[in-house]
């Protein structure tokens, strides 16, 4: 998970805790699976999946300019401000 302005490494079983308002990302740098649980409060986020889902569902899949345009559209609905991809893992 990148927040602080670096890349903080999990291990299974590990718990992390993101204020809310804190800039952070998420991404696997590994060629393993990788489950985890998320959970937000205030919820809102939740709503994100099922939308996305849709909008897959509906033949509308990235890398097509007009996922990132309904993308747009739902990620306020959700609680939810993109800030940019990850920086890269150095």
């Amino acid at each position: 998970m990148y927040f602080d302005g670096q890349w903080h490494d999990f291990t299974p079983g590990m718990l992390g805790l993101v204020p809310r308002g804190t800039p952070h990302a998420q991404g696997n740098h590994t060629k393993a699976n990788v489950r985890f649980i998320g959970s937000g409060n205030p919820a809102g986020f939740e709503k994100l999946f099922p939308a996305v889902d849709g909008l897959i569902k509906r033949g509308i899949k990235s890398p097509d300019p007009q996922f990132f345009a309904e993308l747009a559209k739902i990620w306020p609905k959700c609680d939810t401000e993109p800030l940019g991809p990850p920086p890269p893992r150095t």
